[in-house]
């Protein structure tokens, strides 16, 4: 078989082709993630609904913050998955990219606690979730890494320059 790996995320056609790939392998998939703590099952959350629950927790930590001040749903979004994916701590990605919102670290830093926490008691995975589990299952259980290795002979990565640590240690691990 062949599994096609992509980075395409501008322009939406990552959410389609990412659905296409799960939806294939939804029955494995449901299987490594019992693996993260998923028993029960678990929904696949796209970027607009990422940026919903974001936005649902920047006005809950906001409350009693001067209005406005907090940056916008899609730019907490941003900071949270570049530190997931590009495996660069949450401050420096904020000290680094974003300096002018220095000043709400701690508001971001709850923002980006409470998003893992509700994503986790809903059983909800974004993207950068899908990664980071299916990396730590490949590195933590040989057999299914094997396994999943296996059932593909070609691995096939789109635009490989634009691939992140984790995605690239996928490919290692599955290659």
């Amino acid at each position: 078989g062949l599994l096609h790996l992509f980075d395409d995320v501008g322009s939406g056609i990552h959410d389609r082709r990412m659905k296409g790939i799960i939806d294939a392998d939804l029955a494995f998939g449901q299987r490594f993630f019992t693996f993260q703590g998923f028993e029960q099952g678990f929904s696949i959350i796209d970027r607009a609904d990422a940026e919903t629950l974001v936005g649902m927790l920047r006005k809950e930590i906001s409350t009693g913050l001067k209005s406005g001040t907090l940056p916008r749903k899609g730019t907490i979004l941003n900071i949270i998955s570049r530190s997931v994916n590009k495996s660069i701590a949450f401050d420096e990605v904020i000290y680094e990219d974003y300096p002018h919102f220095i000043q709400h670290i701690d508001a971001l830093r709850q923002i980006r606690d409470l998003y893992a926490l509700r994503k986790r008691e809903m059983a909800f995975c974004d993207y950068d979730d899908l990664l980071v589990y299916l990396q730590q299952v490949l590195l933590t259980h040989e057999d299914l890494r094997r396994r999943l290795a296996a059932r593909y002979t070609y691995l096939m990565v789109d635009e490989y320059q634009d691939t992140n640590p984790i995605q690239a240690d996928i490919v290692s691990l599955l290659g």
